[in-house]
């Protein structure tokens, strides 16, 4: 069990031991490697890279040059108090330089972009909300019209009142021409809306907020196009009261004519043909202009009770 014991003690001493010259030796390779690379670009063969000689190796083996100011943070740590160039043994400090130098060059490049991308988005932003002013001033004006005009329809019933149908029919005639006037600013104001960033390449950031503003818009338009329906509805309204009343008068004025005309008829003992006569005046026909000047020349009708009263 001893010898057993020893022997693996051994064994174990003797595989440390080939691991430990195995890394050794990778460590002297990697290192006769990094001095090749030294040597290859130590072109004086002073032991030293200057400053020309690191711009060598880093556009060869990295394809990149060392912007000044890093070129300066890096000679001031590995070739300090005015040293001609970096030693062998700062190599491996100066190769992870470059590379930070890289990752910093790197990130300026991003940061350009970044900022081109931000800058261009701006100037599209701004370019969009002017577009908008211009949308949002269409649907300012046509609220206005489309507020003037729902009010004034809604105070129609009111005027009705104190009005014959002749003036009924007119009002109405005169309020439609305000409703027309504004459903055109309403469409005028709907089309600019749904024209608004539809022809333009807008970038994907500033898709959602485009949907967000220009729906914002659609509503106002929808909202606006429905109080001019609200209003051209009364106005309907208020038309129709108007032709059933013009028709309710026409119907008085007639049976008040009708009943003038039998009365005149019977004062004078005039039969039909004879009562034609007065009117067309021995023409064969009259018209609406005879009529009423005939109309006009009847004796005025006498009022209630007043007959009764004469006798």
């Amino acid at each position: 069990g001893i010898a057993r014991t020893a022997t693996d003690k051994e064994a174990r001493t003797f595989k440390f031991a080939i691991q430990a010259a195995l890394k050794k030796a990778v460590a002297q390779d990697e290192m006769k490697r990094i001095q090749a690379v030294f040597s290859k670009y130590d072109k004086d063969k002073d032991k030293l890279l200057n400053k020309r000689e690191i711009t060598v190796f880093t556009q060869r083996e990295y394809n990149f040059t060392i912007p000044e100011e890093d070129f300066k943070a890096i000679l001031g740590v590995l070739a300090p108090d005015g040293a001609k160039g970096v030693k062998a043994e700062d190599f491996q400090a100066l190769k992870a330089a470059v590379g930070v130098s890289r990752e910093r060059a790197k990130d300026r490049e991003r940061r350009a972009v970044r900022e081109a991308r931000e800058k261009e988005m701006a100037e599209q932003k701004e370019a969009l909300q002017k577009t908008m002013e211009g949308v949002v001033s269409a649907l300012k004006e046509a609220e206005q019209a489309v507020t003037e005009v729902h009010k004034t329809a809604r105070g129609l019933p009111v005027e009705a009142k104190e009005m014959k149908a002749p003036a009924m029919l007119a009002r109405a005639a005169e309020v439609e021409e305000a409703v027309s006037a504004a459903a055109e600013k309403v469409a005028a104001a709907v089309k600019q809306v749904e024209a608004f960033g539809a022809d333009t390449e807008v970038d994907e950031e500033l898709t959602k907020w485009l949907q967000i503003e220009k729906k914002k818009l659609v509503v106002q338009g929808k909202a606006h196009d429905a109080a001019r329906t609200r209003a051209a509805a009364m106005v309907d309204k208020f038309k129709a009261d108007a032709n059933r009343k013009d028709a309710a008068e026409v119907k008085v004025v007639a049976a008040k004519v009708l009943n003038a005309l039998k009365k005149y008829q019977a004062s004078k003992t005039l039969s039909a043909g004879a009562l034609f006569d007065e009117i067309a005046k021995g023409s064969d026909t009259f018209g609406p202009d005879e009529f009423v000047a005939f109309l006009k020349g009847l004796p005025e009708p006498e009022a209630e009770g007043e007959g009764e009263e004469k006798k």
